[in-house]
């Protein structure tokens, strides 16, 4: 039953990944991996020779150098001891389909320290691959992104110094203002909790959603929680602007939390 119930979260986190790659790819290239690229042109992720294998991600890449290469990009949310076999494998078929040199790339997104091999030694030969860990970047990294779904990487990666509270309240607060719609808000919230699971932060999320004033209501309809959340703003805005009351004061009348009254503090004094 565990097993089962592991396949089904790591289908879950696959699905995200996946519908958000578009966004997280330029930034792993960027930010993580330095590599600034001129021209990228997505190849078929379908190896085929005696056996079938899909690759999370496959592009052909020209840096602004000219230099020109296959980037190959796996996602794993979990360990895997025979990692290092299965990028061997993929190697070896990338390498005789596109006779290009080779860039690959395991991001791991789980939250504990992995113990996935990178090389292989053995027979006379020699392999190895690039093993990203996102646990151990800096959230502010993907935080200060304008695309929700990049900032929702943030969500594990690491917050360094910050409180976990402070850092789900920027990471939330962030997915909101780079939403199109409330709809896209709708999907990404969602998104976030089930990432946050690898980091066993869903129950912090909800807390913090709960702390900016009992968001949590009307069978946790999200449109609600975004219109409480505007109109608790105006009101936070209006007491700090038209009364002396201090910050903690503001935050006991309104039904928010203190840290929530210090961003709208914070927010005014930059405009």
């Amino acid at each position: 039953m565990e097993k089962k119930t592991q396949t089904k979260e790591g289908n879950q986190y696959d699905k995200i990944v996946k519908e958000n790659i578009e966004a997280v790819v330029p930034a792993i290239l960027d930010k993580v991996l330095g590599i600034k690229v001129l021209k990228s042109i997505e190849l078929s992720a379908d190896l085929q020779r005696t056996k079938e294998l899909k690759a999370d991600v496959l592009r052909k890449i020209t840096e602004s150098s000219e230099n020109t290469f296959i980037l190959h990009l796996e996602f794993q949310a979990a360990d895997d001891p025979e990692m290092h076999y299965r990028m061997q494998e993929y190697y070896g078929m990338i390498k005789r389909k596109y006779k290009l040199p080779i860039k690959q790339c395991v991001v791991y997104i789980g939250a504990k320290q992995t113990k996935m091999l990178t090389k292989l030694d053995e027979d006379s030969n020699h392999f190895e691959y690039l093993l990203i860990e996102v646990n151990k970047i800096n959230y502010q990294k993907f935080l200060n992104s304008s695309r929700p779904e990049e900032i929702l990487f943030s969500v594990l990666s690491d917050f360094g110094n910050e409180k976990p509270e402070k850092a789900v309240f920027d990471i939330l607060n962030r997915v909101e203002e780079t939403s199109k719609s409330e709809n896209t808000f709708k999907r990404h919230f969602q998104q976030l909790r089930t990432l946050a699971r690898l980091r066993n932060l869903e129950p912090l999320i909800d807390q913090v959603m709960d702390s900016v004033a009992n968001y949590m209501k009307d069978e946790n309809d999200i449109l609600f929680i975004v219109g409480k959340k505007q109109e608790q703003e105006k009101f936070v805005r209006y007491l700090l602007q038209q009364t002396d009351f201090d910050m903690s004061k503001i935050s006991n009348i309104v039904g928010v939390s203190l840290d929530f009254v210090k961003r709208i503090k914070q927010k005014l004094s930059n405009n």
